[in-house]
């Protein structure tokens, strides 16, 4: 199983710019950030350069934080099925007529009934059937007879 837990990241960058900070400071800017990261806690009692600091980098967390979001919905929803518009050619296509006028049973017409699928077939001779049934039923009734098989 995929571990979904993700492990936040630092830059390097991030780490150049904490750099410039005294090394007291760093360890409690490197932490407000990793706290922001996993919990969405806003930091408190930073003062003016280790905000500004983490106010910096606040910016990218959020980005990329809202980025991973739309990733994760666009990926979540299933793409639409898309139509496909084809000539009326294609559809409904016209007969071949022959030189002597004799008209024919079109190509395209034919290759379409030999790609019959078995399961198409199956749905249909099941509707054909319940049709029938349904017939059937309604004339045991006319006769006042019951409406299952026999009498």
């Amino acid at each position: 199983m995929k571990n979904t837990e993700r492990r936040p990241r630092f830059d390097r960058e991030w780490k150049e710019m904490i750099g410039l900070l005294p090394a007291d400071r760093r360890q409690v800017v490197e932490s407000a950030i990793r706290g922001y990261q996993s919990e969405g806690i806003m930091p408190e009692g930073l003062d003016g350069a280790e905000m500004m600091a983490f106010l910096l980098i606040k910016k990218i967390v959020d980005r990329r934080s809202r980025l991973r979001e739309a990733r994760r919905r666009k990926s979540a929803v299933p793409k639409p099925a898309v139509a496909v518009e084809r000539p009326v050619e294609d559809v409904c296509p016209k007969p071949e007529v022959s030189p002597e006028g004799d008209v024919s049973e079109h190509k395209a017409t034919r290759q379409a009934d030999a790609r019959r699928s078995p399961a198409r077939e199956i749905a249909e001779a099941a509707k054909r059937n319940a049709k029938r049934r349904s017939r059937q039923t309604a004339g045991r009734l006319r006769r006042g007879m019951t409406p299952g098989r026999g009498q």
